[in-house]
């Protein structure tokens, strides 16, 4: 039944609705506040940070003609291994945890912050690894030596 979630929840709603969990952890739980020095530009950097890796992504998916839908990963047209993928192989979804950091920052809460892993967690198990699979069946050659050299996260 675990497995009925891969592929099905398109990975930005995973990280609106964990956004609004850190919110929600803010407000319910105000004892978990910390004091970040700089707070508000620090949250801003790493959020800009977090839509720029978003953004390389997409643009080399885009340069490779291949498809953009995290639920369909068996239209991949081509395997990208170019550009940001040298350093990850999903910056889309680092870029997506790298904004929950700098919002849970923004907000300034613990709580907030440990719910990034909440995210990290879930696009692993039903998202990544369900690519991965898929993945290795359409570039059978080339896919695992991808993995080799280039980590799932950094």
């Amino acid at each position: 039944m675990v497995n009925g979630l891969n592929l099905k929840v398109p990975p930005v709603l995973v990280g609106v609705v964990v956004g609004c969990l850190q919110w929600g952890v803010t407000r319910l739980i105000p004892q978990l506040a910390i004091d970040v020095r700089f707070q508000l530009p620090l949250a801003l950097f790493v959020t800009l940070t977090g839509c720029a890796l978003i953004f390389l992504g997409t643009w080399t998916f885009k340069k490779h003609a291949t498809t953009l839908n995290p639920l369909t990963p068996r239209d991949a047209s081509a395997l990208v291994t170019s550009g940001v993928y040298r350093w990850t192989r999903n910056p889309m979804y680092l870029g997506m945890m790298i904004i929950l950091v700098g919002w849970s920052i923004g907000l300034g809460n613990i709580g907030a912050t440990a719910l990034v892993l909440v995210f990290g967690a879930y696009i692993t198990q039903f998202q990544i690894k369900p690519e991965e699979a898929i993945l290795t069946d359409l570039f059978p050659d080339d896919y695992p030596v991808f993995c080799d050299r280039t980590n799932r996260w950094l």
